[in-house]
């Protein structure tokens, strides 16, 4: 892309707005009009130079304090009494081997930054371009109230009176193919540097640069933007501008919230991704003349545990865990007491084909931690040995299981010795 000069006028005397304060000096939220509109332009790797025009009498006090602010591509100038000689005087100080130069008006603090990138790649092709948007209103053309004229003789019924202005409605224009601008308007700088020094010796007053591109016999395109470009020109104005940046700091402040939610869902559905949780339980009766096998240990002691299959009380509460994590369903779905080859099988073989299962769904276990309940025989000095069965059927390493022991204190089921029951809580990750 080609680069690009950039005016700012900021002469004006603001005659419409306060005696007291140049409107282009007024702070919103703190910040000078002038200094928001530099901010358009300023971060723009295209723009290699920003040419301010201040008003005489301020001159010296404003040029210091702007380029304090903004230590590169600023240069300041002295506005002529008009905005056209302001202009006039800008281009005369550009740097001609820019090819095009973007000229804005400072009380224009709101053009938007995507629009503007967009007009810069067009206008490469075009020469010459503006923005600005389709007329949303009905537009009337009024006349001069006719001297001596009163209400009594007021014209026909498609005229209005014009009670406070003394004014008529002289017809209404259609607006199909009419549009409001903006700016930063775009040029050649050759071109329009030339046209201004033309325009000198016309007898007119030109309203933006795009009319005098005009008069001498150039094509201006026009740039659809319906995003808000308001100009600053009275108090009102002012006032109405403080009110849409407060309604767009709530808006903002409510989108940041918005993306901080949107943040924490995105996250929360990672973590859903990678991590998943399933809680086990198991309960099994003791009874006389079975084999008490706890972890895939056999334990001495004059009780089992008893079940269709060896009854491991830890193990199944594990594989519950497992199968619950991944929303497989449970031990009794999986491993059904009805089906003969289960009868009296090892649960370790029971929890080796449920860790299957769960690798082949790209799974792994993070960890897991499980808890026997029995009032007797005495546990810990099995524990390690279940430990280990646990961490080779799992092909984790021993950090991964943790194993207790704990008595009901002589309460309920296991404190009573009718039963035994253990719980599981595992995490899987991919």
């Amino acid at each position: 892309m080609n680069n690009f000069s950039c005016i700012i006028t900021a002469g004006g005397i603001g005659s419409r707005f306060d005696k007291e304060k140049k409107k282009q000096f007024v702070e919103i939220n703190g910040k000078p009009l002038i200094n928001l509109s530099i901010e358009i332009f300023y971060e723009i790797n295209e723009i290699n130079e920003i040419i301010i025009t201040l008003p005489t009498d301020e001159y010296e006090t404003a040029s210091e304090i702007l380029l304090k602010t903004y230590p590169q591509k600023i240069r300041c100038i002295k506005g002529g009494e008009t905005r056209q000689k302001s202009v006039y005087n800008a281009l005369h100080s550009c740097n001609l081997q820019n090819k095009f130069v973007l000229i804005h008006d400072a009380v224009r603090p709101f053009f938007d930054k995507n629009d503007l990138l967009a007009m810069m790649e067009i206008v490469q092709d075009c020469g010459a371009l503006i923005p600005g948007s389709k007329i949303k209103h009905t537009i009337k053309k009024i006349a001069p109230l006719t001297k001596g004229m009163d209400t009594q003789s007021a014209p026909p019924m498609n005229y209005e009176w014009g009670g406070k202005g003394g004014e008529l409605i002289e017809a209404t224009i259609p607006r199909d193919f009419m549009i409001e601008v903006y700016t930063p308007q775009i040029f050649q700088l050759d071109k329009i540097k030339n046209y201004h020094q033309k325009a000198k010796d016309v007898d007119f007053t030109f309203s933006d640069d795009a009319s005098i591109f005009e008069y001498f016999g150039e094509k201006v395109y026009w740039y659809n933007t319906e995003k808000n470009n308001l100009k600053i020109t009275t108090k009102e104005d002012l006032v109405y501008t403080d009110f849409l940046m407060k309604c767009q700091s709530e808006i903002d402040a409510t989108k940041k919230c918005q993306s901080e939610i949107d943040t924490t869902k995105k996250c929360q559905s990672e973590i859903d991704a990678t991590i998943r949780i399933g809680y086990g339980y198991d309960v099994h009766q003791l009874v006389e003349g079975r084999k008490l096998i706890l972890g895939g240990v056999e334990i001495p002691f004059y009780k089992g545990l008893f079940g269709h299959s060896d009854a491991d009380v830890l193990l199944h509460a594990i594989i519950d865990a497992l199968l619950g994590a991944l929303a497989l369903g449970d031990i009794g779905s999986n491993f059904p007491d009805t089906k003969k080859e289960y009868k009296d099988i090892d649960s370790r073989i029971l929890l080796r084909e449920t860790y299957q299962k769960i690798n082949q769904s790209g799974w792994v276990l993070g960890n897991l931690d499980a808890t026997i309940c029995a009032q007797n025989p005495k546990l810990r000095p099995y524990i390690e040995d279940m430990r280990k069965n646990i961490t080779d059927d799992l092909q984790c390493s021993l950090d991964c299981v943790s194993l207790k022991a704990t008595t009901e204190e002589n309460l309920g089921i296991s404190g009573s010795e009718k039963g035994m029951t253990a719980t599981s809580v595992v995490m899987l990750r991919r």
